[in-house]
């Protein structure tokens, strides 16, 4: 007596696929960083005001104004982000999520022949 696979469509199996990576180790440290990066008042605090002050920036560069001292500004908390544990934690298992959906797009191009997903700048992609 022979077993059949039983057919899937491509919105099932991606779904599987999607259960799959959610429950694996990088998924779990990204999403255990996530809320440690949450529960750090220090790195919320100098994530709004870089956010805060790149909307000033753009505000002023837009009305052609000088904006060097909002600049320094901004640089000095993009500095002072990228020292905080939370952070660099979040970015460093981000980027081993990305990782691996790019080796996932590529492992799919190559077995179907044809190119699943295009590379972009600064991460993103289909996956």
């Amino acid at each position: 007596m022979s077993k059949t696979k039983a057919v899937k469509t491509p919105k099932q199996a991606a779904r599987e696929l999607a259960d799959i990576i959610n429950e694996t180790k990088e998924m779990k440290l990204y999403k255990k960083a996530m809320e440690e990066l949450q529960a750090d008042k220090k790195a919320q605090e100098l994530i709004r005001q870089f956010q805060e002050t790149r909307e000033t920036v753009i505000t002023l560069q837009r009305s052609g104004i000088d904006a060097g001292e909002s600049m320094d500004k901004l640089n000095s908390l993009q500095g002072e982000i990228g020292k905080v544990t939370a952070i660099q934690d979040l970015t460093k298992h981000q980027a081993n999520i990305q990782k691996m959906t790019q080796d996932l797009a590529i492992e799919i191009s190559q077995k179907i022949n044809f190119e699943f997903s295009v590379p972009q700048s600064g991460g993103g992609g289909c996956c």
